[in-house]
C-alpha cells in the first residue's frame, strides 16, 4: 500500500489556493439553484471548510470571474465547479488554468473532454479493449426513427453530466417503443441522449488518487431498491431511495476492475482522483465500463470516501494526499 502524504506547513500557508465550486458560503443560492444542487449546495460549502480545517491558504468562488480577472493572486484552483451553464464546461476550468498557466485540480482539458462524454469515453475504452455495453447515440427526435443494432432492456442518460443527471426509474425500459417514448421527452430537457444496452446485474464503483500511478482504494458495490439495481439522481442528490454499499470481497472480480482502472490511467495521467463505475453480471462474472468520473464526490458516505475508509483513510487524509500528488507532479511546493 502507499505511503499517505502530507503537505508541509510551509506549502499550506505560502501557496494561495482558488476554491471554485457552484456554491460557497458566502454564497446566496435562489432556491431554484438548491433545488439543482440538492444536497451538493451543502457538500461544496463543507469541502472549502475541510481545506480551511487543513490549514490551506485558500479562499472561495462561484464563478470563473476572480481567476479570469487576476490569475496572478493564484497559484492553484482547486475546481469542483461542474454543470456551468454552456456545453463541455467541465473541461473549461482546467482549459483555463492551462491557458493562465496555474496549476489545478482535476485532469488535462482533453482527458476531461473526453471522459466527461459517455459516448466518447466509450469510444476510448473500446479502442483500448475495455468492454462497455453496447450503446447508440441520439441528438435530435428525428433520428429516433433508427432504432439500435441491438436488443433491449434499454437504458436512456444524457450524453454528459453527474450525478445521474435525469436518471430515473423510467430510464430503464424493457422495449424500443418504451426507450423511444422516453428519449421523446428528455428532448425537452436535454440536447443528446445515449441508449445503452442495459446490462442485468449490480454497480460496482473504483475509487483511485494519484497523479501519474493510481493508488486504487478498495472497490465498493453498489445496490438500490429499484429494478436493474439502478441509481438515480434523487439516490445522489436528495438520499431518497435506499442505496446499499459494500466492499467487493470477489478477488477475480477486483483484480479485473483494477486491472482496467490502471489500464485507463496508463492512457489518461495524470488524474488526480476519480471513480469509475462499472456494472458486474454476476451469472458471468464479466464487467464492463460505464464511465469515470473525475474530481468526483468526496462527501461523507460518498462511496470514493467509504472506499477509502476500508483502506484505512480518513477524508482529510484523502484531501491531503490528492493535493500533495497534484502538487508534486505540478512543480508547487509540497
Amino acid at each position: 500500500m502507499p505511503r499517505k502524504m502530507k503537505l508541509s506547513s510551509e506549502a499550506k500557508e505560502n501557496c494561495r489556493i482558488l476554491y471554485l465550486a457552484n456554491a460557497i458560503p458566502a454564497g446566496n443560492l435562489s432556491s431554484e439553484e438548491q433545488s439543482l444542487l440538492g444536497k451538493k449546495a451543502g457538500y461544496y460549502c463543507d469541502m472549502f471548510q475541510l481545506l480551511q480545517d487543513i490549514g490551506l491558504n485558500v479562499s472561495a468562488a462561484s464563478d470563473f470571474t476572480a481567476l479570469l480577472k487576476c490569475p496572478e493572486s493564484y497559484e492553484y484552483v482547486f475546481t469542483l465547479l461542474n454543470r456551468a451553464q454552456f456545453r463541455n464546461s467541465e473541461a473549461f476550468a482546467s482549459s483555463i488554468c492551462e491557458y493562465l498557466g496555474v496549476p489545478y485540480l482535476g485532469a488535462h482539458p482533453e482527458t476531461r473532454t473526453v471522459m466527461d462524454s459517455k459516448q466518447l469515453a466509450k469510444l476510448f475504452c473500446n479502442r483500448i479493449g475495455i468492454p462497455t455495453p453496447a450503446w447508440k447515440t441520439y441528438r435530435d427526435i428525428e433520428t429516433l426513427n433508427i432504432p439500435p443494432d441491438f436488443p433491449g432492456p434499454y437504458f436512456i442518460k444524457p450524453l454528459s453530466g453527474a450525478d445521474s443527471f435525469a436518471v430515473d426509474s423510467s430510464s430503464l425500459q424493457g422495449d424500443w417503443a418504451g426507450a423511444k417514448q422516453h428519449c421523446q421527452s428528455l428532448f425537452h430537457r436535454i440536447e443528446e441522449v445515449v441508449v445503452e444496452q442495459f446490462v442485468n446485474g449490480i454497480n460496482v464503483t473504483t475509487p483511485a488518487i494519484g497523479g501519474m500511478k493510481p493508488w486504487i482504494l478498495p472497490s465498493l458495490i453498489i445496490e438500490t431498491e429499484l429494478e436493474g439495481n439502478i441509481q438515480t439522481s434523487a439516490h445522489k442528490l436528495y438520499d431518497d431511495g435506499n442505496r446499499v454499499k459494500t466492499v467487493l470481497d470477489d478477488s477475480t472480480v477486483i483484480q479485473q476492475v483494477e486491472t482496467y482502472v490502471a489500464q485507463l490511467y496508463d492512457e489518461l495521467s495524470p488524474i488526480d482522483y476519480c471513480r469509475t463505475d462499472f456494472r458486474l453480471d454476476p451469472s458471468t462474472g464479466k464487467t464492463w465500463f460505464l464511465e469515470m468520473n473525475i474530481s468526483c464526490n468526496l462527501d461523507y458516505g460518498s462511496s470514493f470516501i467509504v472506499g477509502a475508509s476500508a483502506a484505512g483513510l480518513t477524508r482529510i487524509d484523502v484531501v491531503e494526499h490528492v493535493l500533495y500528488e497534484s502538487f508534486r507532479r505540478q512543480n508547487l511546493r509540497t
